[in-house]
């Protein structure tokens, strides 16, 4: 629903964004209170640290962070995220079933579901896709680290976007 209408925007949306000073603190912590239903239910666990100031759509990056919650509750049910804030980079650490090494370098092309999605059904191949897209589009440095059962960190570096 909310991917299909950010998929849809994305070759139009250098003319909608509404870049703003935000805090990083309140991006996250809204993210995580819009999802708050779908990490109790997958019985997720989620802690949070650190603020930084950056220059950004704080509404696209509130949409970006929802969809790696929307990953660690479709693929590590009862696991702990950690989202830490600090030096223009947010990182989003989970403990959960991790991304095989070959799988890791072609997560956000477009309709790759990967061994796990195939495995445990439910990925359209989309969601990191879009949120790549977007990272391109808002000029954020998008990485994803993995060890298959082990953990999943993803970092998004705003270090371009912490001076105005």
């Amino acid at each position: 629903t909310e991917n299909i209408l950010y998929y849809a925007r994305m070759r139009t949306a250098d003319r909608d964004m509404s870049i703003t000073k935000a805090s990083a603190a309140k991006i996250i912590e809204q993210a995580v209170k819009d999802q708050m239903d779908v990490l109790i239910s997958a019985n997720i666990s989620v802690e949070t640290n650190g603020d930084f100031t950056l220059y950004t759509d704080a509404k696209a990056v509130s949409f970006i962070i929802k969809q790696l919650l929307i990953n660690c509750a479709k693929y590590c049910r009862g696991c702990h995220i950690d989202i830490d804030a600090a030096d223009g980079i947010i990182t989003v650490y989970d403990n959960g079933i991790g991304i095989p090494d070959y799988d890791v370098s072609r997560i956000t092309e477009r309709g790759f579901t990967g061994t796990n999605g195939r495995r445990l059904g439910g990925s359209t191949g989309m969601g990191l896709y879009i949120v790549n897209e977007m990272c391109k589009n808002l000029g954020i440095a998008f990485k994803a680290y993995s060890k298959q059962n082990e953990f999943t960190r993803i970092t998004l570096s705003f270090i371009s976007l912490t001076k105005m």
